[in-house]
């Protein structure tokens, strides 16, 4: 005769109930009541949560997969990746950033002011959400907004030169020319080889009516970065305003060479050309000058 089968569970079943135990919350027994025997496991192991080491490996390779993405310009396939990646990491800093950076790029500011707000929960000492928000609302027309985020990032970290051009181009905004003087003044301190920094600072310089000093940071903007064509473009502008035409329509015609389809380069180009040609008398500049007009015109949007 067949023994009947023993109910006494072997080790690896009694490992079962164990984990499966941990689960189980027993009800408190009634008053007078003795509290009854857990529901008898389910026959099928039930399935291990993933372990922290391979979420952390899969959390990984898709950040670097959506960076790689992102870098080549693959923006579609950026966006699905780091949201894979906040799927199983809702507070991944990195991931919240640069989604938030894609989304901004691409237009689509409400959805990017979430993931920044998102960024500064999961780090809010970090002034770089705030910095990012700052120019976020600033392109929305909320000068309020954006000057209260830069505020709050420069309370994180006084020397963030990030944080100090945001509340500068806020003060552009408004029009406060001498506070964005200052506020870019003191980022390219923060950042003395940030060419963007000094183009800004020229600009408003510019601005004020200040030519000469102006250029000295326009050149340095262009040092910093040679193909940065809004600092040839203004820097021509400059030698413009000081009577310097030859040096104007060179400045002009190597923010022409970096930026072939913007009709305002040409036009400056054209400007340059004429006065020097007047100045010289200088009959093949005045043609040079005729056709970097008709260039500017053809340029310029038909509708």
């Amino acid at each position: 005769m067949r023994q009947p089968p023993s109910t006494t569970p072997g080790p690896a079943r009694t490992r079962t109930l164990a984990a499966f135990a941990l689960l189980v919350v027993m009800p408190a027994a009634a008053p007078g009541q003795q509290a009854g025997p857990a529901a008898p496991a389910p026959r099928s192991a039930p399935v291990a949560p993933p372990q922290p080491a391979r979420l952390a490996e899969q959390a990984r390779r898709l950040f670097e997969s959506a960076l790689g993405h992102q870098r080549e310009g693959r923006r579609r396939q950026a966006e699905r990746d780091y949201r894979r990646l906040l799927g199983l990491s809702p507070s991944a800093y990195p991931a919240l950033m640069n989604l938030a950076l894609l989304l901004q790029a691409e237009g689509r500011l409400r959805e990017a002011e979430e993931f920044y707000r998102r960024a500064a929960a999961s780090d809010p000492k970090n002034p770089q959400p705030p910095t990012q928000l700052s120019t976020l609302y600033l392109s929305l027309g909320r000068r309020g907004a954006a000057a209260e985020q830069a505020r709050r990032a420069l309370a994180l970290d006084p020397r963030s030169a990030q944080a100090r051009f945001a509340l500068a181009s806020v003060h552009v905004a408004e029009g406060r020319l001498a506070d964005a003087e200052r506020e870019f003044r003191t980022a390219v301190e923060l950042a003395p080889t940030n060419p963007q920094a000094h183009l800004n600072l020229g600009v408003v310089l510019a601005r004020r009516n200040r030519p000469s000093e102006a250029l000295v940071m326009l050149e340095r903007a262009a040092r910093l970065d040679p193909s940065l064509a809004q600092a040839h473009l203004y820097a021509g502008a400059m030698w413009h305003a000081l009577g310097e035409y030859r040096n104007a329509a060179a400045a002009c015609r190597r923010a022409a060479e970096l930026s072939p389809r913007d009709p305002s380069v040409h036009f400056n180009l054209g400007l340059a050309l004429q006065m020097e040609s007047h100045r010289t008398g200088d009959a093949k500049l005045a043609e040079q000058a005729e056709a970097a007009y008709r260039r500017a015109i053809s340029l310029q949007p038909t509708s």
